[in-house]
């Protein structure tokens, strides 16, 4: 029984499903599988959770796979018309959103990101940090 739970804190979650689709996200617009959406036509992006393929997703001694299989990465893309588009995505060590800072801020800068979001997304939580990076973006204009 002890084996097995220390298994479990190596093992990743089962993926259902297949790999399909694609998010790109690029300075005038965001790619969702193959359709193409303006900035100029999305009202919001929001990221419902982000998962990293590899990190502990419990720090509980469970019965059950620890490491996250990276898939239950979740965004909602609204455009300016109503229309939600929603999908799962797969985030790995070197491929974070966290490393897209640049984009992400030209989205806050648009409107299309809220601060808070932006703030998770580049994990940005201590009091100190937060207010480094408000004066960052906003001495880049």
């Amino acid at each position: 029984m002890i084996g097995y739970t220390i298994s479990c804190f190596f093992r990743y979650e089962k993926e259902l499903g297949t790999y399909s689709g694609n998010l790109s996200l690029f300075e005038e617009k965001i790619i969702v599988d193959d359709k193409e959406y303006d900035l100029s036509k999305v009202r919001e992006l929001s990221f419902l959770s982000s998962t990293v393929r590899g990190k502990h997703i419990s720090s509980r001694f469970t019965f059950s796979p620890m490491l996250s299989n990276g898939l239950s990465s979740r965004f909602t893309l609204t455009s300016k018309s109503g229309q939600k588009i929603q999908g799962n995505f797969l985030q790995t060590e070197s491929n974070r959103l966290k490393y897209c800072k640049e984009i992400l801020v030209h989205y806050h800068k648009k409107g299309i990101v809220s601060w808070h979001q932006l703030l998770n997304l580049l994990e940005i939580d201590k009091y100190q940090k937060i207010q480094e990076f408000k004066k960052e973006i906003n001495a880049d204009g």
